[in-house]
């Protein structure tokens, strides 16, 4: 994967370079260093960050799938405030930011949105 698009997904599933760094261990100025074109992104990471994402398509396609039957008027989507509460709801985010949750939260408020579907997103209390 070449650096343009390894930052524009790593950008999608809502990871800053911090993150990025932490998750494939190491400094945060050798994860910019793959995004300037410096270096090449290694594999394993570019597949991590692939797997991300195909982890979040899921999710989204599940949440149409739920709310779709149910045929509602308006779709009430719960953002959380911290990791833990993330963590703690849907294991399937650990190790990964809320601005990663929030990313998966944005796709299945458009697609509703495309299907006609008005959505709110609240914190979760």
């Amino acid at each position: 994967m070449n650096s343009a698009k390894f930052k524009t997904l790593r950008e999608a599933i809502g990871l800053s370079v911090t993150d990025l760094a932490t998750i494939a261990s190491v400094q945060p100025r050798t994860a910019r260093y793959w995004e300037s074109g410096r270096n090449v992104p290694p594999e394993e990471v570019s597949k991590s960050l692939v797997s991300i994402d195909v982890m979040l398509s899921h999710s989204v396609e599940q949440a149409i799938k739920l709310y779709q039957d149910k045929n509602p008027d308006e779709i009430l989507l719960y953002r959380y405030v911290n990791a833990e509460e993330l963590h703690k709801a849907h294991p399937e985010f650990k190790g990964l930011p809320v601005s990663t949750h929030a990313a998966m939260l944005y796709r299945v408020s458009k697609r509703f949105e495309e299907m006609g579907v008005p959505v709110s997103i609240e914190y979760k209390q």
